[in-house]
């Protein structure tokens, strides 16, 4: 319940140099800028379910304007050409800083549609792919399963130098490449996003790559994701269940209310679409400091002490200390955050979008 950083060497370590970032209007505008490549190398870390996939994902599909890669080229050099013609340099945009001094940024150009590979591919897969996204933002989610493979992480190590032209060179020329056109070794630009799940500071690879990027951890607040579920949400029931539970819950998930839905789809009567969020309560202790922390006491260490022996009461062996109170108090602050709970919303869809259904690969010939 919240980001938990442990010693230094643990699989779930996060580097020193990561910020945390708490609110989802920051995330998407880093996703923004990665996907502008004025970000070259960027980690995103924390715990599953808060949605960090979709939102670089969709930065992705926002910087390339929808256009398929062939056609995205073709306009990009015929633009190109006329560009050339009329503006001498890159544009800038000129703003004052907090200090009063001028910020000189460059206006983000668009880089092309991206590549955006979840979790794994082959060796090979990826070369290929890399190749036809050159230049690209390239995007590798859910990565604690890419890193798996030895070759892949050796390739993310060369795919994420500083070099501004980055080298990538399969061992040998092989049927594959000669097929797909690819050459053996090329050179690109593209910059590079790696979202995973945990963080290994002793690996070496890490250790290379931990020097080179801005590492993000994403860790929002139940009211953080409660609004950014109402953005895109259609279920008002759903969505209401929610926010009375939302005190009680426990690491932020937006996927729960998706499960719910597909429950209350399916229609199972004693399977019921509450399940859903309901099996994302909190265990019992924790639950218990919520009840006990809007009860009247005379006074705090009262309060712990009747805490204590009611979840003593209920089970013997459950962990119940001062220490425990305190810890579980200021996780339910922070998923409630008493004094400021989110407003109810009342969501704008009323039914779920539309998506398009993405094209299949070609059928490879002989």
């Amino acid at each position: 319940m919240g980001t938990t950083r442990r010693q230094r060497g643990s699989k779930h370590d996060y580097p020193e140099s990561a910020t945390v970032i708490k609110d989802y209007a920051t995330i998407k505008e880093i996703a923004r800028a990665f996907a502008f490549g004025q970000l070259t190398l960027l980690v995103l870390l924390g715990s599953p379910g808060k949605g960090k996939g979709q939102i670089i994902k969709r930065a992705m599909d926002q910087s390339s304007g929808g256009l398929p890669k062939e056609l995205y080229d073709a306009v990009r050099k015929s633009l190109g050409n006329i560009l050339a013609t009329l503006t001498p340099s890159t544009p800038v945009d000129v703003e004052k800083t907090p200090s009063g001094q001028k910020a000189v940024t460059e206006t983000p150009v668009r880089l092309g549609p991206g590549l955006y590979i979840k979790g794994y591919i082959t060796p090979i897969k990826f070369h290929i792919e890399v190749y036809k996204h050159r230049d690209a933002p390239i995007t590798i989610d859910d990565a604690d399963v890419f890193f798996s493979d030895a070759q892949l992480r050796e390739r993310t190590k060369h795919l994420t130098e500083t070099d501004k032209y980055k080298k990538q060179d399969h061992n040998s020329l092989t049927k594959e490449l000669i097929a797909a056109e690819v050459p053996q070794v090329f050179f690109t630009t593209s910059p590079v996003c790696i979202i995973r799940n945990v963080w290994d500071t002793d690996d070496h690879i890490c250790a290379a790559i931990e020097s080179r990027g801005t590492f993000v951890v994403f860790d929002p607040s139940w009211a953080e994701v409660y609004n950014y579920i109402g953005e895109w949400f259609w279920d008002q029931e759903i969505f209401d269940y929610l926010w009375e539970k939302l005190p009680l819950l426990r690491e932020p998930d937006i996927r729960i209310v998706l499960k719910a839905y597909d429950l209350k789809v399916a229609n199972v009567a004693k399977f019921p679409w509450q399940t859903a969020i309901d099996q994302h309560l909190a265990d019992p202790a924790y639950l218990a400091v919520a009840e006990f922390i809007g009860k009247e006491f005379k006074s705090e260490e009262q309060r712990i002490g009747a805490w204590i022996e009611a979840v003593k009461k209920r089970n013997p062996q459950a962990a119940a200390s001062r220490a425990t109170w305190h810890r579980y108090r200021a996780d339910v602050e922070r998923a409630w955050q008493i004094g400021e709970r989110p407003t109810r919303i009342v969501l704008k869809r009323t039914e779920r979008p539309e998506e398009e259904r993405p094209p299949d690969s070609p059928i490879a010939k002989r």
